[in-house]
C-alpha cells in the first residue's frame, strides 16, 4: 500500500466507528488499526516493488550485542 492508501484506510476505519461506544473492543481494535495505518503512511522511506504489487516501508532494525538492548 502507498502512503495515500494507508491514510485512506485509516480514514475509512475511523469513519466506520464514529459515533459508536468507545469502550467496545471492536471499536478499540479499529482505532488501533487506523493508528497503525497512519504510522505506516508517515514512514519516510518506501520501496516500490512492482513484483509484489505495491510499496512497503523500509524499517531500520537495531541489533543488540551482549546485555545491551
Amino acid at each position: 500500500m502507498s502512503p495515500s492508501e494507508h491514510y485512506a484506510e485509516a480514514d475509512r476505519l475511523l469513519a466506520e466507528v464514529a459515533g459508536k461506544e468507545p469502550i467496545a473492543p471492536i471499536v478499540q481494535a479499529k482505532v488501533a488499526l487506523a493508528a497503525a495505518h497512519a504510522a505506516l503512511a508517515q514512514c519516510h522511506s518506501w520501496i516500490v516493488d512492482d513484483e509484489y504489487d505495491g510499496c512497503y516501508p523500509v524499517v531500520e532494525t537495531r541489533y543488540a550485542t551482549g546485555d545491551r538492548l
